[in-house]
């Protein structure tokens, strides 16, 4: 079946009418496939049977299913560049949502809509919806479409060579996308970090972020991350001076581009051919492509899908939805402000203020995998204060927990903005050092060990001295190259310290001691 051919209809009373399910159908599974083979690409199952359910006379009650199922095929045409019927399907669904409290259904139309905006590069516009999306789907803890919108946030930003804050994005997209394997969401934020690291000349890095993308991407079929990697490798490729492969991959970039009629996409393939073409001194070439690109400017200028979507804003009330859901407007707020409470909670110590240990772990897993995809430099810090039964002993457990805070804050002044440290329990602290090699790590644990003896403590007008031992491993010598073995190998040279005495820092790495 041709896709292209199919009419976008919800209610088709012909009497060539695609044959209803069979009463006995199970509606949520046949959604559920639908939803996968989406996902997945697989966009010729997954129409024929959205249409099956859309047009089931007895499934119009189930509204809800019915208005996300609509949101699919919208999502469908949208990435295969039939945005009208894309328009079409989200403003019927705007309908049915208009009838009913659907929630999740409000947050999918406005991303939809977002996603349609940046399509046309309106991105002021797609920013707007976009985050009335986010703001649903944090309150549900929606995290499918948090990736999806972190990811498009980030690639909206990249006009504004803000590249701090797309990072930011990204990593937000990717946290909740890794969580799930969403991979087209994971997709997305590659191309995205890659055309970053592109810009700001780390072309290696940005050529692992692209490819790793584009590998994604062909494996879910999703044309427009295709498109972007493609052409990403092209402007990479003529950053580093390789005109063939620039002229192949940008080739490769405009053809898919022109057959999913993205118009941003096609115009900057053919500025990308002008520039190529112009150093070359090929001026008629280069000439022929900015004449395309001038007409695609105009032509989406005047397109009607503006009008379309001013439309849906203007018939069916957009605003309107945020006064009618009010109290969930307030119930959002008030469930962020506890969120963000009890995150802090779940993720900190709350007598140093530190990393807990369990968040810790989260944290160290991912640098972890990073390091261990790259140059593995990475190290590990394990600290336990001298004596520190003495102190509570002799002067009371509120004491030695000022101490700990003490000990703490000095060992937090030592490290980078980008170490992390926690409280590992008791007196014990374990910091992560990325980017770092054991020699540069041993430093770092001598400077905290010194500064604490160093240091006369005066608490409740008592005054001591305190001393720390400290172990310290690396990842390129821990069994498997594991997080789990960096952080043991870290602990036994902490052990090793205390039996020769205390107050000194020790390596597992013998060479580097």
């Amino acid at each position: 079946m041709s896709i292209s051919q199919t009419q976008p209809v919800f209610k088709n009373s012909s009497k060539q009418r695609t044959p209803s399910p069979p009463p006995t159908i199970d509606i949520q599974s046949v959604f559920l496939q639908i939803q996968t083979n989406y996902q997945n690409g697989l966009y010729e199952l997954a129409l024929p049977a959205a249409f099956e359910l859309l047009n089931h006379e007895d499934f119009t009650q189930n509204k809800q299913i019915l208005i996300q199922v609509g949101l699919i095929v919208s999502k469908i045409y949208r990435q295969l560049g039939c945005i009208p019927h894309s328009i079409q399907f989200v403003q019927k669904a705007f309908e049915m949502i208009e009838k009913g409290d659907a929630r999740l259904e409000i947050a999918h139309a406005y991303h939809l809509i977002g996603n349609i905006f940046s399509l046309l590069a309106d991105y002021q516009q797609a920013f707007i919806y976009l985050s009335k999306g986010l703001e649903i789907y944090h309150y549900l803890n929606y995290k499918p479409g948090l990736a999806d919108c972190y990811a498009l946030i980030a690639e909206i930003n990249l006009p504004n060579q803000d590249y701090e804050q797309v990072r930011f994005y990204i990593q937000k997209s990717l946290t909740y996308s890794n969580l799930d394997c969403l991979k087209n969401q994971q997709s997305n934020a590659l191309n995205t970090l890659g055309f970053v690291f592109l810009q700001t000349g780390q072309y290696g890095n940005a050529a692992r972020k692209i490819q790793q993308a584009l590998t994604l991407a062909k494996e879910i079929q999703s044309p427009y991350e295709i498109i972007r990697a493609n052409f990403y490798l092209a402007l990479l490729a003529r950053h580093q001076n390789e005109v063939p492969s620039a002229l192949s991959f940008a080739e490769n970039a405009l053809r898919r581009a022109q057959k999913l009629k993205t118009n941003p996409l096609q115009r900057e393939c053919h500025l990308l051919f002008k520039e190529i073409y112009q150093q070359q001194n090929d001026f008629q070439k280069a000439f022929f492509h900015l004449e395309q690109a001038f007409q695609i400017s105009e032509q989406h200028k005047n397109h009607t899908t503006f009008n379309q979507l001013r439309a849906i804003e203007i018939n069916y009330k957009i605003e309107l939805y945020s006064q009618r859901n009010h109290q969930l407007k307030k119930e959002i707020q008030q469930r962020t402000k506890d969120q963000a409470e009890l995150e802090y909670l779940a993720t900190t110590d709350p007598l140093t203020s530190l990393y807990n240990r369990r968040y810790f772990f989260t944290l160290a897993e991912h640098i972890c995998e990073q390091s261990q995809k790259s140059d593995k430099k990475l190290c590990a810090l394990m600290m336990d204060i001298d004596h520190f039964k003495n102190i509570n002993d002799e002067n009371g457990h509120p004491f030695g927990d000022k101490v700990l805070v003490a000990i703490s804050n000095m060992i937090q002044k030592n490290l980078r903005e980008n170490d992390i440290l926690c409280r590992f329990g008791g007196e014990e602290f374990c910091a992560l050092l990325p980017q770092t090699e054991i020699k540069q790590a041993f430093q770092v644990a001598e400077r905290i060990r010194a500064n604490v003896d160093s240091q006369e403590f005066t608490i409740d007008n008592i005054s001591f001295p305190i001393s720390i031992s400290i172990g310290v491993a690396d990842l390129i010598h821990s069994p498997k190259q594991s997080l789990m073995g960096l952080i043991g190998y870290a602990d036994q040279a902490l052990y090793k310290a205390k039996r020769k005495g205390r107050n000194q820092v020790s390596l597992f790495n013998q060479i580097a001691e």
